[in-house]
């Protein structure tokens, strides 16, 4: 592969950089997917050709690395990435030889023994740890046939499926997601209609009994407090399983994740030093 060639190949995305190896893209990219990279080695199995691609001081670089290269690549950028070519794999490859150089210097100046960078490859191993285990636990509990199961229980047996319409706020602390209340409360209309079993657990259990024109919440959910306003209530003939099938999969995610920390918690022995401050 000629230095022509690296000129003429087209970024992977937009933050590939300047110049024939996007150095700035490269640096984005190694901070950005460090821990994504060393989760999905330990689940990738490349398709295609096999084999060694390049040797940097003997040190061999696979086909397989660079299928796993590139998918922590697209695990972490939702940008559409361009076709899998020859010239896309030439640009992960240079990127690929730079890693290894980094690495070896790296290695060569003994940063592994610098307590900071320590403390960093703590942190990564915890968070692959615990994705690990969330990836497991959903992918033994969302499973087709659980979806199909979950369609039938609450689409297709009765013949008939709620919507509700909703008006939604939130916030980031619980105290600022209240003092939002009145103002919801006011708010007498519109929303968007949803179906009522594919909401959160957390907000699903209280509308599912909540009059027109009634607030429910705060709720906690994805990190912020929720408050919803029921507008308006109907029955709809049950949507086609296609059109809900990836919204199923949400909820069984979440239910599965719910379930996995309240059995853990009711397992585990937990006390407060100090009382946890004012959310």
């Amino acid at each position: 592969m000629g230095h022509q060639d690296l000129h003429a190949a087209r970024p992977l995305s937009s933050d590939a950089g300047t110049g024939p190896l996007g150095v700035p893209g490269l640096i984005a990219r190694l901070v950005v997917t460090g821990v994504t990279f060393l989760a999905a080695a330990a689940s990738v199995v490349a398709a295609g050709e096999t084999g060694t691609l390049a040797t940097v001081d003997k040190e061999p670089i696979t086909t397989e690395d660079l299928a796993e290269y590139r998918k922590a690549l697209d695990d972490q950028s939702s940008q559409a990435r361009e076709p899998d070519t020859g010239r896309a794999r030439s640009v992960l490859l240079e990127e690929l030889i730079n890693r290894h150089l980094l690495l070896k210097a790296a290695k060569e100046r003994d940063l592994m023994t610098d307590p900071e960078v320590r403390k960093a490859l703590e942190r990564s191993r915890n968070h692959i740890l615990i994705r690990t285990l969330l990836d497991r636990t959903v992918a033994d509990r969302v499973t087709p046939e659980r979806v199909e199961a979950f369609y039938r229980d609450r689409f297709t047996a009765s013949g008939e499926a709620v919507q509700i319409r909703l008006v939604r706020r939130g916030a980031a602390t619980r105290a600022q997601a209240e003092e939002l209340h009145r103002e919801l409360k006011n708010t007498a209309n519109g929303g968007e209609w949803v179906f009522l079993d594919l909401l959160p657990g957390t907000l699903a259990e209280p509308l599912r009994e909540a009059a027109k024109g009634q607030v429910v919440g705060p709720v906690a959910e994805d990190g912020n407090w929720i408050l919803a306003r029921v507008t308006a209530r109907r029955q709809v003939s049950p949507p086609p399983l296609d059109r809900v099938r990836e919204a199923i999969r949400s909820r069984l995610k979440e239910e599965a994740i719910q379930d996995l920390l309240a059995q853990l918690r009711e397992g585990a022995r937990i006390s407060y030093q100090q009382a946890p401050a004012s959310q």
